[in-house]
Parts: C-alpha cells; structure tokens; sequence
C-alpha cells in the first residue's frame, strides 16, 4: 500500500507516527512522510529524518519531502497524487467542530478536498482491534469496503457493521454493501446492524462508544458535503467528536466523477418528467 505520512512535529502527528509503526506494514508497502516547516527548517528535517528512520527499521521503504511554501492542505493534496498515493494519515489535534471551523481545521480541509481517503489518528498509538465500518450502498461505501480490505491490519481485528439504509425507500438499493462487505473481509465481520439514515453522524460515534471501536471506517453517500450554520458534514461530525481513530473512505476520483454525472442526469430526467 501507498501510504502518505503528513506530519509538523506535534504531539498529534507523533500519535499518528506510533499508530502507523503499530500497523504490520511490510516492505511491499511504500510511505511518504512530508511536512511543511513551521519553525525552522533543520527541525523540519530532523522530524522527517526521525520518521524515515523508524520506518526503515521495520523495514518499510520510505520517502522523505519537505516543502517550504503553501498550504499545507493543498500541498498534501498535491503530493497525494503525484506520489499515487492510496492512503493519507495525519495526526488530529482535537479542535472539536467550532474550533475547526475557526481555525480551519487539517482533518476537514483534507477529508473534502483530499484526492484519497484520509486517516485521521487520535489517542490511540496502538493498531486497530476492533473497527466501526459505516457504510451506505453508495461508490464511497464501496470504496470504504475495499479499503479497509487492503489497509494492513492485525489478523485478529473484528469488524462491526452499520448498515445505513437508503433515505427514499428505508430499505438497501440493489447493491447490498452487506453481502459486498462478507464478500471482501470474511469472518472479520463479527456484527451488522441496519440503521435509517437521518442523523447518521450521531449514531456513529454512539455505536463507536457502546462499541469500543478504536477505529471509525466511514463510506457515506455526500458526506463531506456542507450543511447547516457552520457548514458542517457528517465526515465533520465524526472527526471533531470521535474518541479513536476515523478513516474517510472515497471512492476513486474517476468513479466519483461518473456517479455524480450519473445522479446529475437522472435529477435533471425527474425534473423534465
């Protein structure tokens, strides 16, 4: 797996670093570690140095970047893709929504705007044993499914499934992301549940908690799109509430360009009719 490693040197990115180390990567994984320099450079470079190094003494090939100037939301969108990244994992600070929505959070920013799904770590610097998949029958449903099937991932993990059911009929459309989910992680699964969608972020982090997930995978139909005062999303909402670790899964830019073609034709048809 392509991993890129966004990390500044704080005390959030050094829980994400030690997450990333617990995960049982190999040599056929690749990591990019990049950083913006917010003090001066040689600590810069000594963070990333660090980083490399730890990744090469568990044997995982490792490219370091440090660029000086931009955003750092964009910059790591744009290092995503030219690296064929397949995954981005930063460290959270725990602004919680206001705060993000002042200060602007990084975990936002990149969850709408990343080419990639987005690994935000919080607290927990050990791998994942239990996972919360939350998922609907939409392509970024799909797309949550097969990431965590390649993410490396402790052979004991258990996965618990919410099942978000589609608004218009309160029943799953004609791909079952149940069946594709056994289909993809097997005997991992060792629970499923079907809620209704209305207020999904809530009942993620309510199931994450009565659970003891220690990772929240997320695949939602729109859901880094804005609503509200604050122009919050259900991605949002998870990432500044969440105790552990969230993964915003998204579907390949392709498939994602089609299926939004493909629900803009069939509004305009409804309209015409």
């Amino acid at each position: 797996m392509r991993i890129l490693f966004a990390t500044d040197g704080s005390r959030g990115a050094a829980v994400a670093e030690d997450f990333l180390l617990a995960l049982p990567l190999s040599c056929a994984d690749e990591v990019t570690v990049v950083t913006v320099p917010i003090g001066s450079e040689v600590e810069a470079h000594d963070v990333i140095s660090r980083c490399r190094w730890r990744l090469a003494q568990h044997g995982v090939p490792a490219t370091t970047l440090l660029v000086r100037h931009g955003s750092p939301a964009e910059i790591i969108d744009s290092v995503a893709l030219e690296r064929a990244s397949e995954l981005i994992v930063i460290g959270s600070r725990g602004l919680g929504t206001l705060a993000g929505a002042v200060l602007g959070s990084m975990a936002r920013a990149l969850a709408r705007s990343a080419p990639v799904p987005v690994l935000v770590v919080r607290s927990r610097r050990e791998a994942p044993r239990h996972v919360l998949l939350a998922v609907d029958d939409s392509t970024d449903g799909r797309a949550a499914v097969d990431e965590l099937a390649k993410l490396p991932m402790p052979t004991a993990v258990r996965i618990t499934l919410i099942h978000i059911l589609a608004a218009a009929t309160g029943a799953p459309a004609s791909l079952d992301i149940g069946d594709y989910a056994r289909e993809h992680l097997g005997e991992r699964i060792t629970d499923r549940a079907l809620i209704e969608r209305g207020h999904v972020g809530d009942e993620v982090l309510r199931r994450a908690i009565v659970e003891g997930a220690d990772l929240v995978v997320l695949g939602v139909r729109d859901q880094t799109q804005g609503s509200g005062l604050l122009n919050t999303s259900v991605a949002d909402h998870v990432l500044a509430n969440a105790h552990c670790a969230v993964l915003v899964a998204k579907a390949h830019l392709a498939v994602r360009t089609i299926d939004a073609r493909v629900r803009a034709s069939a509004v305009a048809l409804g309209a015409a009719i």
